[in-house]
């Protein structure tokens, strides 16, 4: 990286920084771009110069999320794809619940700005579900002629669903947990071979028990 670029990414974390300070601070009202500029000490053009609109600094923001939801899961020591399913959807609830007035607001004002979904950051939380799901096909845990891919995007979209849930106060922390896990068990043995449908049942009622 040279020196110019180096200096530009200065810029772009100092935004991000500032941003989610704003957000921590004073929530949905205090985030627009004069303050978002003034608090990142930069010209007001700078923030969309770098990134265009208040939209694409919010969705670097998402981006950092799954940053840290992908190194939450990169050590984990079991190799079956499962394992490493629940353990992305429990990541990312785990992040999100960490701070929940920060990440609602964060989740809330994207809402708010833009009906567009950014294809980058789809793209990304889908291909982590898909590779999973890749596995568990390939080790036979599914029926045959699933496509993995269908699988992934299903997951998805009742993982959004139940964040609009979450982001609406519809749901608390633990109902979050509850329902994101909820909705994989049942993608899951919707698919699954029977032995996996057995593997995945007790954890089913238990959730429908209230215990998880």
């Amino acid at each position: 990286m040279n020196l110019r670029e180096r200096h530009k990414q200065e810029r772009c974390d100092q935004i991000v920084l500032a941003a989610k300070q704003l957000l921590q601070d004073r929530g949905v009202a205090g985030f627009n771009m004069r303050e978002l500029a003034e608090t990142a000490g930069l010209s007001l053009a700078t923030p969309y110069n770098l990134f265009g609109s208040k939209a694409d600094i919010l969705l670097a923001l998402l981006d950092q999320t799954l940053d840290a939801m992908q190194a939450m899961i990169a050590d984990l020591p079991s190799d079956d794809p499962i394992d490493r399913a629940y353990a992305l959807v429990d990541a990312s609830v785990a992040i999100y619940t960490s701070d929940p007035g920060y990440y609602r607001s964060v989740l809330h004002t994207l809402n708010t700005v833009t009906q567009k979904r950014s294809t980058r950051f789809v793209d990304r939380c889908v291909e982590l579900m898909e590779r999973a799901m890749r596995g568990a096909a390939e080790r036979g845990l599914f029926l045959a002629h699933v496509r993995p891919e269908l699988v992934a995007r299903q997951i998805f979209l009742n993982y959004l669903g139940c964040f609009e849930l979450w982001i609406y106060d519809q749901i608390d922390d633990r109902g979050l947990r509850d329902q994101t896990r909820h909705g994989l068990t049942m993608c899951l043995m919707a698919v699954g071979e029977q032995p996996l449908r057995d593997r995945l049942y007790p954890a089913l009622v238990q959730l429908h028990k209230g215990v998880s």
